[in-house]
């Protein structure tokens, strides 16, 4: 498979193919981070773009499965998570200046149980403040 090809995969299709070896979690992570950060500046989606952990996430994740330790169907695979939730150590939101310099010591729940099926944390995405809106319009981080 060609390298960008993957990016155009529907999320069980990409599971799959990192599954069999077809497609490394490292390309691919690399790929849509690449992906990310040149769009990033017109489309102001990401408020957080966690390169070096994301790497090194999908290394791991790489290593287990080429192991024979497959977590799962999200095993490997890159995903975003909005800034309402908290990822420990790094600065969460909420879309709002209030919070601009809170850092939470813990990972939210859902934050938890992606890693633990083996997940690849990215980023965080921009939201209304607070999660309180339809329009995803933030004065304030953007998008």
């Amino acid at each position: 498979m060609r390298k960008h090809d993957f990016l155009h995969l529907s999320i069980k299709e990409v599971s799959e193919a990192i599954k069999t070896g077809e497609v490394s979690p490292v390309e691919l992570t690399t790929s849509v981070i690449e992906r990310a950060k040149r769009l990033n500046g017109l489309l102001n989606a990401y408020v957080s773009i966690f390169e070096h952990s994301a790497i090194y996430e999908a290394a791991k994740a790489e290593a287990e499965i080429r192991a024979g330790r497959w977590l799962g169907p999200l095993h490997g695979v890159p995903l975003s998570i909005k800034d309402i939730f908290y990822v420990k150590d790094t600065v969460t939101t909420v879309g709002s200046l209030i919070l601009k310099d809170f850092i939470p010591k813990h990972d939210a729940s859902v934050v938890r149980r992606l890693r633990e099926v083996g997940a690849v944390i990215i980023g965080k995405t921009n939201l209304h403040e607070f999660a309180y809106g339809v329009t995803n319009v933030n004065p304030y981080f953007g998008a």
